[in-house]
């Protein structure tokens, strides 16, 4: 079997539940996947902060009100970043004009679930109703060795 082979097949693993109506099994040998389901929320600092990221859609995740303890269903993008010791984490960003840009490629197939992408912060920029973030989104080519 192939490298490439493998890491389709690890890409592929479900998160199974255990029915806890029933006698539940020993997680002591139980193996931990290299992914941290705890989302981290990405707001960026600097004009040219990216983040090298695999696309994994849009959802609608809680978040507070800007300036607000109000609790709101906040429509944001979703990845996965691939940290240096190997392990996954989930990154969350609510950006209007981030998450629009990525509903419409998504829409027009030029990106899918999976896509690797550099999404760079290009600062804030004048819109029609005030200042906005501004955005670089580049596709990556992935080299398998």
């Amino acid at each position: 079997m192939s490298e490439n082979e493998l890491t389709r097949i690890e890409n592929e693993v479900q998160i199974i539940s255990a029915d806890i109506r029933k006698e539940l099994p020993d997680l002591s040998q139980a193996e931990e996947l290299p992914f941290d389901l705890c989302g981290d929320y990405w707001t960026p600092e600097n004009n040219g902060e990216y983040k090298l990221l695999f696309y994994t859609g849009l959802s609608v995740e809680k978040a507070k009100r800007y300036n607000s303890d109000e609790i709101i269903d906040l429509e944001c993008a979703t990845f996965i970043e691939r940290m240096d010791s190997g392990t996954n984490k989930k990154v969350i960003c609510g950006s209007r004009k981030l998450v629009g840009i990525l509903e419409g490629l998504e829409e027009s197939g030029r990106i899918k679930i999976g896509t690797a992408l550099k999404i760079t912060y290009m600062g804030k920029k004048k819109m029609s109703k005030g200042l906005g973030n501004n955005w670089s989104i580049k596709p990556l080519i992935i080299k398998y060795e």
